[in-house]
């Protein structure tokens, strides 16, 4: 288990979820926009409740490791959800072709905008 602080909050979660969490928060400060997640965590008596959390690029998380397994959180669902959302903002990564690289430049052609002799 981790606990997550966020804004003077302390939400004891499952290790995967709270590292989800944290690699989600950067992707969204990396591309300047923010969402909510909904999360299980467990309280101080050790029941399971939901927390929404607010997280963008200005979210100041941290996660340590709680003392204790307080309760088991099924965390498939919300990690499946947070993995959907992280493919959502990550950027698309190029297609690289496969030419070869003496087909690519040739020093006796032209460059665009030039007259030949």
């Amino acid at each position: 288990m981790k606990e997550l602080s966020y804004a003077d909050q302390h939400i004891v979660t499952s290790d995967q979820i709270a590292d989800r969490v944290l690699e989600y928060a950067k992707l969204l400060g990396r591309a300047n926009t923010a969402d909510t997640l909904s999360l299980p965590a467990v309280n101080a008596s050790g029941d399971v409740h939901t927390v929404d959390l607010l997280i963008g690029p200005a979210s100041q998380i941290t996660a340590v490791a709680a003392d204790a397994d307080l309760a088991e959180i099924a965390s498939s669902a919300t990690l499946a959800d947070i993995d959907q959302r992280i493919r959502a903002v990550q950027p698309e990564r190029a297609v690289v072709g496969e030419a070869a690289v003496a087909d690519a430049y040739d020093p006796d052609l032209p460059w665009a905008g030039e007259e030949q002799e």
